[in-house]
């Protein structure tokens, strides 16, 4: 049995502070108070953990009242799709250690606006 380490990990998480639509790659970095990322870092000791942050942030009645996400509706989900592929897309490139190269392709990117709009239309 192969051991395995946080460096073979890839953390893939919705992200309040990212606006919708877009992601976020990273190789390191800290948890800033992040709900679900905070703990982890602290269970492996390191903040040396690869990630993909998907943003759905925003809209604020995408949020229960105790700060936790709501679940994303159909509509959302059939939206999203695009993005789920980037997500796919960009896994694949940190297998292949080339983070860079995916950092460079997916931060900033976001779905064309009319996929946006719809999705805060069905969140209304």
């Amino acid at each position: 049995m192969t051991r395995r380490t946080p460096a073979d990990l890839i953390l893939v998480y919705a992200d309040a502070e990212i606006p919708w639509g877009q992601l976020r790659v990273r190789e390191r970095g800290n948890h800033n108070g992040h709900m679900a990322l905070r703990p982890i870092s602290e269970v492996l000791r390191t903040q040396e953990i690869r990630r993909i942050r998907l943003g759905v942030g925003e809209a604020e009645n995408r949020r229960h009242r105790d700060g936790y996400l709501r679940r994303v509706t159909i509509a959302e989900r059939v939206v999203l799709q695009p993005l789920f592929a980037w997500v796919h897309e960009a896994l694949a490139f940190l297998i292949d250690g080339r983070a860079e190269k995916a950092m460079s392709i997916y931060n900033g990117r976001a779905l064309p606006a009319t996929v946006s709009a719809e999705a805060s239309a069905s969140t209304a």
